[in-house]
């Protein structure tokens, strides 16, 4: 018997195994009921994972038309690497100048285009408020199916 929409019979080996698979790591369960089970129970780690990303999605939301700042959601990527790279591999200290002599010089690089000092004073400075919220917290509310309401995450 062929499936409709499929070209292989119902009964192939790879189907048979694949379902053998599935039947054995539900420990027989329904398998739909157990993707919804192991929804719930991994829900929270998934929301802490994604919550890493929440500032940069914010930079992306709140993008700015302006040459230069149109680019500080994706160069906190490059700022983030340089402080991994020199702060914590060089375990040295890093000031906002050196901040911005790095962004100057990459973005010359990058870019092939000079920024003004001021300007990328301005722009070391909105990626790193929008990289620490301006020293606030960042909250994810999220729905939890265990309480059935909004939980506010801090």
């Amino acid at each position: 018997m062929i499936a409709p929409g499929r070209r292989f019979e119902i009964n192939d080996k790879d189907d048979i195994l694949a379902r053998a698979i599935i039947q054995e790591n539900t420990g027989g369960k329904d398998p739909e009921l157990s993707l919804a089970h192991d929804f719930l129970d991994e829900l929270d780690m998934r929301l802490e994972q994604v919550k890493v990303y929440h500032p940069v999605m914010e930079m992306f939301r709140k993008r700015k038309l302006e040459e230069f700042f149109q680019l500080v959601p994706e160069l906190c990527f490059l700022i983030l690497s340089y402080l991994i790279y020199e702060g914590k591999l060089k375990q040295k200290g890093i000031t906002f100048q050196n901040l911005t002599a790095f962004l100057t010089k990459a973005l010359q690089a990058i870019m092939t285009s000079d920024i003004e000092a001021e300007v990328a004073r301005e722009l070391t400075a909105e990626i790193l408020d929008g990289l620490q919220n301006g020293g606030r917290n960042f909250f994810l509310n999220t729905y939890n199916f265990k309480t059935g309401g909004l939980k506010k995450d801090m």
